[in-house]
C-alpha cells in the first residue's frame, strides 16, 4: 500500500507525585491512501452506439486540478471496472490541507474531492471525464469507425474541433408564425406549418435521441411572448435565400433560436436542415452529408446527433468534458 501521509499523535503521562500514577496514551491516525480512493469507485463502460459493453479500457484516475494519477482501472468482459468497497475516511478539506502542508507531495496542496478520469481503448476515441468522490462514473466512449472530422465540421466548427460544443440543456418551446409572410402578403398554407410540425415532432426528436420528444408546439398569426429566451421563433418571408437561421448562446447553452424559411422554396431538405441546425450545428457547411437530398437524414446524420445530446455544453474533441472548475 502506497501511503501519502500518516499523521501520527502519541501522548504518555508520566509519573506524578504522591504515588499516584495515571498513564494516558491517546494515539490518533489518520491516514489518506491511494487505496482508500480505488475502493470507492466503480462503474461500467458501453459502446456509444451499440449500447454494447466494452471489454479492455483503460481508466486513469488523476486526482483534479493537481493532477497525480492516483489509480488505473481495467473494464472486464461485461464493461466493469470496480473493487471491493470499503469505508470513505471522513476528512475534511481544513485538516487534509494542514495534513498536506508539510508533505513532499506538493500537488497536494488543497484537495477537492474531484478526479479527472481518461478513458483509452485501442478501438476508441480518447474520453476524459470528471467525477466527484463516491460517485458511480458510468459511461459511453465513441468508436474509431465514428467520422470525428465530419462531427467537428458540423459541431465544433472545424475539422480540428477548436470550438466547444454548443447545444440547448432545457427542451426548447416552438412557435410557428402563421401571418403572412415578411415582404409580401402571401398566406402561409397548411401544407408548410404541417411539414415543419412533421421536422419538430419527428425527425428532430429522433436526431436529438429523444431530447425534444413532447415538444412544446405553438403557432397563431400573432405572439404574445415578450421576449424569445426559450423559445423556436420560426417565420417565413420573400427576401433573401431559401433559409437562414440564428441561435443565441450563453456559455456554449443554445436559450433561443430563429429560423426564417422562404414562401417559394418549399423542400424537405431545406426545412429539416434549418431546424437542425438551430439545435447546435454551428458550422453552415454546404454538403449534404448528414441528409439526403429528399430532405431525411443518413445514418451518419443520427449517429452526430447522438454524440451531440449525450455530450454537455462545452466538451471539446474528440471526448473531453469541460472541466468542473
Amino acid at each position: 500500500m502506497n501511503t501519502l501521509t500518516k499523521v501520527f499523535f502519541s501522548h504518555k503521562s508520566f509519573v506524578f507525585a504522591g504515588g499516584m500514577i495515571l498513564c494516558w496514551l491517546i494515539s490518533v491516525r489518520f491516514v489518506l491512501s491511494d487505496t482508500e480512493i480505488r475502493n470507492t469507485v466503480r462503474g461500467r463502460i458501453i459502446d456509444t452506439f451499440s449500447e454494447k459493453p466494452v471489454e479492455g479500457v483503460k481508466l486513469q484516475f488523476f486526482a483534479y486540478p493537481a493532477g497525480n494519477l492516483i489509480h488505473e482501472y481495467m473494464t472486464d468482459s461485461s464493461g466493469y471496472y470496480y473493487r471491493e468497497i470499503i469505508q470513505e475516511k471522513k476528512l475534511t478539506t481544513k485538516l487534509i490541507n494542514l495534513i498536506f502542508r508539510g508533505s513532499e507531495q506538493k500537488s497536494y496542496k488543497t484537495y477537492t474531492g474531484w478526479f479527472k478520469v481518461i478513458f483509452s481503448h485501442p478501438g476508441y476515441y480518447r474520453a476524459v471525464r470528471y467525477s466527484k468522490g463516491m460517485n458511480v462514473l458510468n459511461t459511453d466512449i465513441i468508436p474509431l469507425t465514428f467520422d470525428m472530422e465530419l462531427f467537428d465540421m458540423w459541431c465544433r466548427a472545424s475539422p480540428q474541433g477548436s470550438i466547444p460544443l454548443q447545444r440547448w440543456i432545457e427542451k426548447p418551446k416552438w412557435f410557428i408564425y402563421t401571418g403572412p409572410a415578411i415582404g409580401s402578403d402571401i398566406e402561409i398554407t397548411r401544407e408548410k406549418i404541417d411539414l415543419v410540425k412533421e421536422i419538430i415532432q419527428k425527425d428532430l426528436v429522433k436526431f436529438t435521441h429523444g431530447f425534444i420528444n413532447g415538444a412544446h408546439i405553438e403557432e397563431g398569426e400573432e405572439t404574445q411572448l415578450d421576449n424569445l429566451e426559450g423559445w423556436v421563433l420560426i417565420y417565413w418571408s420573400d427576401t433573401g435565400g431559401p433559409g437562414y437561421h440564428s441561435v443565441y448562446v450563453n456559455g456554449n447553452i443554445i436559450f433561443s433560436a430563429i429560423v426564417q424559411l422562404s414562401t417559394t422554396w418549399f423542400y424537405r431538405r431545406t426545412y429539416l436542415g434549418e431546424l437542425t441546425k438551430i439545435l447546435g450545428l454551428t458550422h453552415d457547411v454546404d454538403t449534404l452529408n448528414i441528409w439526403n437530398n429528399d430532405g431525411y437524414y443518413l445514418p451518419e446524420g443520427y449517429d452526430v446527433g447522438k454524440i451531440l445530446y449525450s455530450r454537455p455544453h462545452g466538451s471539446m474533441s474528440p471526448d473531453e468534458d469541460p472541466a468542473p472548475f
